[in-house]
């Protein structure tokens, strides 16, 4: 059993001149020596909100802070390079890396759901001019139908993407998100992921997304912020994901604590654990 360790939290600020991926990259020794195994990361793509987004606004999935999007380069974490060297700094010291995978949306579109990257150098346009993965309202939901074992469309972050029905041709959506997780996974060597809102994701691109490629037989966890007990072991049996309640509240204990719940996976093959 392994201890994980939340390596940011709401507003996180650093001292100038530093970064938070430094902060962090500092500290690696110190957490392995107090005991802890693992780290999340926050999510680290570039969001809509530039320098003053904490990831859950993802713009581009492939700038982790590279390029000159939104008002900045480096994202509210800092640069890719310092991104990299914290990854680094946190496997030399055994300490396994989970990424927060926001695949429910896309934030920052010119208002017709469409998306448009940098390229490496500058270039910006559909593919194949500039960035990779540039999207377009058949990306998207309600542009097309909602995906198939999606257990809410409710969101007020971006545009909601549809890697089952989105993209041309359809299915395209979810190939080019694994293909960014991959990606992702290969660039930071990750050990496992956090699926943020997973009850608004479809339950057939997640099973397949930690199926596929360098994520397979990796851990992950979900988020299923839901009040609706049976409405989580629904989602549970639909995805594969194996469910952890909390014990009963105890007399002073918030009751909405009581509701909340921590979503594992069952082993879906070798190595999973």
């Amino acid at each position: 059993m392994g201890v994980l360790l939340q390596g940011f939290f709401s507003d996180v600020t650093t001292v100038e001149g530093s970064s938070w991926w430094d902060h962090l990259a500092r500290q690696a020794r110190d957490f392995a020596v107090s005991g802890f195994t693992a780290i999340w990361l926050p999510p680290p793509l570039k969001g809509n909100s530039g320098g003053f987004s904490d990831g859950y606004d993802p713009f581009d999935d492939y700038d982790l802070g590279s390029k000159n999007q939104k008002g900045t380069i480096p994202t509210r974490y800092g640069s890719r390079q310092q991104l990299q060297r914290c990854a680094a700094m946190m496997r030399a010291n055994g300490i396994d890396i989970y990424a927060d995978l926001v695949d429910n949306q896309r934030d920052g579109d010119d208002g017709f759901f469409n998306f448009r990257y940098a390229d490496a150098f500058g270039n910006v346009g559909a593919n194949p001019l500039g960035g990779r993965f540039s999207k377009s309202a058949i990306d998207f939901f309600p542009n097309v139908p909602l995906d198939p074992g999606v257990f809410t469309a409710a969101f007020s972050d971006g545009r909601k993407l549809a890697p089952i029905n989105g993209g041309t041709p359809r299915g395209q959506c979810g190939l080019e998100l694994t293909a960014s997780a991959d990606w992702l996974t290969r660039a930071l060597d990750i050990q496992g992921y956090r699926v943020d809102n997973a009850e608004g994701v479809s339950t057939v691109f997640v099973t397949e997304l930690l199926r596929a490629k360098s994520m397979a037989n990796k851990f992950a966890v979900g988020e299923f912020a839901n009040f609706d007990i049976q409405n989580l072991m629904n989602w549970s049996n639909a995805s594969g994901f194996g469910v952890r309640l909390p014990p009963p509240p105890g007399p002073s204990a918030d009751v909405r604590q009581s509701r909340l719940c921590d979503v594992f996976p069952r082993p879906c093959g070798p190595g999973r654990r």
